[in-house]
């Protein structure tokens, strides 16, 4: 395993430096919660988008988790009432969906659309709505400590969402679904289940792939080498426009820290939300704009040696 790693570090070395023209033109704006110490973006449509800051370091106290929506300059704190932290995970128009956890230590779903409400998949014992398109909501639930499915909600109409024993919903566009599912990235029609794993890794190695999030035919997400069994994780997003894979890396983005350097978890269009870990190791959340999408796609070896340098595990997003 070291001779591997040796082996992928001496080609990072080589190719450090090298970005395509396209990559040249993308432009990476930080986005900070004013006055928080660590903030991340999980979802975006249009020019609004919504995520989580806090105080104190990120991963701490619970309770120092609020939820954030951003529109155009003008933010707004978004916090479920009585509620011991807030995490909005995606937005579709006025609709922002996510995450709470109430003052007796239960998670529960929420809709908010200028009012709060409470989404809870029926005989569950947690629920997390993670994407939204419109009217359907798709994310997961919990019915004991490791039973559970995922979830369509349509109006109030309920559909589980299950192929295997795993299926963890996390992104919808229209009637496309993507997600995870045992360790493997999965795109669902509505008919037609598709597998695919991020081909940017090594052949032989623990690896797994999670997509987060689909607009249009792009989908984002974030994938992981494992250097079994030496645990030792390298981690990075990408964006897939079905035919190539493409790292996401934000220049800024340093290699320490337990939750690594980029990770993208929201497209809309040319946009893409996400947070990365800094040299200091703080969190920050990331919009990135990418002007031409027709030309997304990195120098292989390029993306490669980006892709060693960042750090050790994706940040935000439970």
């Amino acid at each position: 395993m070291r001779s591997i790693r040796a082996f992928l570090m001496s080609v990072a070395v080589i190719a450090a430096g090298v970005i395509s023209p396209a990559q040249a033109a993308w432009t990476w704006e930080t986005l900070d919660y004013p006055g928080a110490d660590w903030s991340f973006a999980a979802g975006v449509d249009g020019d609004t988008i919504v995520g989580a800051y806090g105080f104190g370091a990120y991963g701490g106290s619970a309770g120092d988790m609020h939820g954030f929506i951003r529109t155009g300059d003008t933010w707004e704190a978004l916090n479920y009432p009585g509620s011991a932290w807030t995490l909005p995970l995606d937005v579709s128009g006025n609709t922002v969906v996510g995450t709470y956890r109430d003052a007796a230590d239960n998670m529960h779903g929420f809709l908010y659309d200028g009012t709060w409400q409470t989404i809870d998949y029926p005989g569950a014992i947690t629920t997390t709505p993670r994407g939204i398109s419109g009217d359907r909501i798709v994310g997961s639930y919990q019915t004991g400590p490791v039973t559970g499915d995922g979830f369509i909600l349509d109006g109030e109409d309920w559909t589980t969402l299950r192929y295997t024993s795993s299926v963890r919903p996390s992104g919808i566009d229209g009637s496309t679904i993507v997600g995870e599912d045992n360790q493997t990235g999965f795109i669902y029609d509505g008919t037609t289940w598709q597998y695919l794993t991020c081909p940017l890794g090594v052949s032989g190695l623990m690896f797994s792939t999670a997509f987060e999030d689909v607009s249009g035919g792009n989908i984002i997400g974030n994938a992981t080498w494992s250097y079994y069994p030496y645990f030792d994780m390298i981690d990075f997003s990408f964006l897939y426009d079905g035919t190539d894979w493409t790292v996401l890396s934000h220049p800024l983005a340093g290699s320490s820290g337990t939750y690594g350097g980029t990770s993208a978890y929201g497209i809309s269009g040319n946009t893409i939300v996400g947070s990365y870990r800094d040299a200091s190791d703080t969190l920050h959340g990331f919009v990135l704009t990418i002007p031409e999408p027709a030309s997304l796609t990195l120098l292989a070896l390029g993306g490669v040696a980006m892709m060693l340098r960042r750090g050790k595990r994706p940040a935000g997003r439970g």
